[in-house]
This record gives structure tokens, sequence and C-alpha cells, in this order.
């Protein structure tokens, strides 16, 4: 790729606000750190630090798996490539240089449909946050509980994290935290996940007996899900189900494969397991990542296994890691200039925490 000024202020430009350690591309995976590369080697992080970076891969956790996510994500996808020339690009001083002309809304417009709220007041963004949020949580404090959850982690939150946990606690009561995460996956196996979040939680409140018992809510949320199928409801399966589809997120096949081995080799509920496979994913499939741009270049970690860009474009590593750069910073500048972006801002502590200890990812610094 040619080397140019305007490339370099391109990729400062993607420095995130202050208090936001990090942020996850829903198209390419990318997850852009906001410190210098020196913080990921350190054997302690702060606490807010592994609080964000654990939030932002439960994003990409849940476009590997939920049906709805990964669709959004391909056609996003599809939107913005349709602005891009071939690749490989050679020279991206035209391309970046008319920016503001690269999108004729529909990105956008793609983006906006997860800000329409129903009469509840809940939108397709508050159902894919407040999950993230638990799921994160939940990874971080394997012990903690419904009373924990609410007076430690959801008071001081936006509605986006809390509104639809409230509004299933009214039903259930302290039972939503058995259940939570498994309602808005289901909820984003479909076409309209606020409809389906709305009816699972009706239907939960006219079970009797209510305990902890986490079978008796999957069988329910099972029979329920097909009761929908059946009624018409569109319907989008997890992509762990259809791995040798190609309708499926380049970008995020290895996870998608990672996960889908998970399932079936070792025989794991993507619902009842919910809690060990994100585990398991955030150690093993961990996304690509780049920092805070250098003098001469932007440093970069991408996963050993993230090699499935070769099937499409036939390039080396370095500049596969280019060209999902570029496109993280497109689409990074094209939602930034419309408000369209959803930053996770942890509570700042002094506390150090343990950091992630994955081996398989190999520096592929690129110079500009």
């Amino acid at each position: 790729m040619k080397s140019s000024k305007l490339f370099i202020e391109y990729c400062n430009s993607t420095e995130l606000p202050d208090g936001v350690w990090g942020y996850l591309d829903w198209l390419t995976g990318f997850l852009r750190v906001n410190t210098d590369e020196s913080m990921w080697y350190q054997e302690k992080w702060p606490d807010s630090f592994l609080d964000t970076i654990t939030h932002e891969l439960a994003h990409a956790f849940q476009i590997s798996v939920c049906g709805y996510m990964h669709n959004f994500s391909i056609k996003a996808l599809k939107l913005l490539k349709q602005t891009l020339p071939p690749l490989p690009i050679d020279n991206f001083d035209d391309l970046l240089a008319n920016i503001q002309l690269l999108d004729n809304g529909s990105l956008l417009r793609h983006f906006n449909q997860l800000d329409y709220k129903s009469k509840e007041e809940i939108s397709i963004k508050f159902l894919i946050e407040s999950m993230a949020y638990f799921i994160h949580k939940k990874n971080i404090y394997p012990n903690l509980t419904h009373n924990e959850y609410k007076k430690h982690h959801l008071g001081h939150m936006g509605n986006e994290y809390k509104k639809t946990y409230l509004f299933l606690e009214s039903f259930i009561g302290e039972y939503t935290f058995i259940v939570f995460d498994k309602v808005i996956f289901t909820a984003l196996c479909f076409e309209q996940p606020v409809i389906v979040f709305l009816k699972i939680c009706q239907e939960l409140s006219f079970m009797e007996n209510k305990n902890s018992n986490i079978d008796i809510y999957l069988d329910l949320i099972n029979s329920y899900t097909d009761a929908l199928r059946n009624a018409g409801y569109a319907y989008y399966s997890s992509p762990i189900i259809y791995t040798n589809s190609l309708n499926i997120n380049p970008f995020f096949m290895d996870s998608v494969k990672y996960l889908s081995k998970k399932v079936h080799d070792e025989k794991k509920n993507i619902l009842k397991d919910m809690d060990e496979i994100f585990e398991n994913y955030i150690q093993e499939a961990f996304r690509p990542v780049f920092f805070n741009t250098e003098k001469s270049y932007i440093p970069t970690l991408l996963p050993d296994n993230f090699s499935n860009l070769n099937q499409i474009i036939q390039i080396e590593k370095k500049e596969e890691a280019t060209v999902i750069l570029i496109i993280f910073i497109i689409n990074l500048k094209l939602l930034s200039k419309n408000n369209n972006l959803n930053y996770f801002v942890a509570n700042k502590s002094n506390k150090l925490v343990t950091t992630y200890k994955n081996k398989n990812m190999s520096k592929v610094d690129f110079n500009v």
C-alpha cells in the first residue's frame, strides 16, 4: 500500500473519546484499543480496561452466534463495500479525500433501525447492549447474584444497559438473572427482536411455580421459539449452525468456526452453556487489535488463526490487516459524523486485574 500523509491523518482520526478504552467495529470485528501497545503486555490491567475489552468481545460473540446480529453485520459490510473499489487497494488518497461522499445514507439508515423504540421504550440496541453487559459482568464476576448485579452494576448505567433486564424482572422477579441472556439471545435470532422479546416476557409471566430450575425456562423458550416460527415469524438461525454457508461475514468466519466446533464436538448447548462458551471464546478466539498510532506505524495484533480472508483476497497478513483497518476507518468516520456510535464507558478505578493470556497473537505492525 502507498503511504500518504492523508492516510496517517485518518489513522490518527480514529482516536477514541477520553474515558473510552476500546471500541469494536461490527463490520470487521476489529478491536480499536485506546492506548499504546505497552498496556497489552502488562501483567495487570486497570479493571476498567478489562471491563471494556470484555464488553466489546461480548459484542463480537453476539455477532458470531446471534442470527439477527450476524445478518445485520453482513448487510452493513455489503453496504459499505458498495462504496469501495475492488480489493486490494493500492492508494487510498482519493477514497479518503472523498469520504464524506462515500455513503448515500443506506448504511446510516441500516444502523438507525437499531434505535427505533417500541411503546415500551425498548429498542434493538437496548437488547444488544443489555445482553453484552450482562454476559461480560458475569464473566468477570462468576459468583454474581441477581441482587448484586442490580445494586452494584445496573444502578448507575444508562437505559440501554438496564431497561430490558428490569422489564423482564417485572414479570419473573429474581429469576431474571438465570434466564436473561437466554431470552435476549433467542430474540436476537428473529427478524423482529423487540417484538419477540416482549412476547417471551409475557409468556414467562404465565409460568406457575417459578423457581431456579433453568431447564424449565429453557424448555419454555425452545417450545415458544418453535411456536413463533410456525406462526410465520422470520427466524435467523445462528451462524454456528451453518458454517459451510457462503452467507457468513468473512471477518467473523474464524469466530463462527471456533464456536461451531466447540458446540458440536463437546456437545454444548448455546443457551444452557453460554457462560462457559463465552469464557472459552474470549480466551481462544480473540479479535484483531490495533492500538494508538505511533510515530511511523500502527501497532497491530492479529490472531494466528485469522487467515480466512486469504480465501477472498490473496494478500499477505500485513496487507490483510491494512484492508481491515481501512474498512474500519471508513465505517468509523461515516458513523461518527452522524452520532451512530455507541461507546461503552467503564467506571475507572486504580484496581489492577489479571489480563487475558492469549498466546496466539502475532504482531503485524505496518508503516504508514
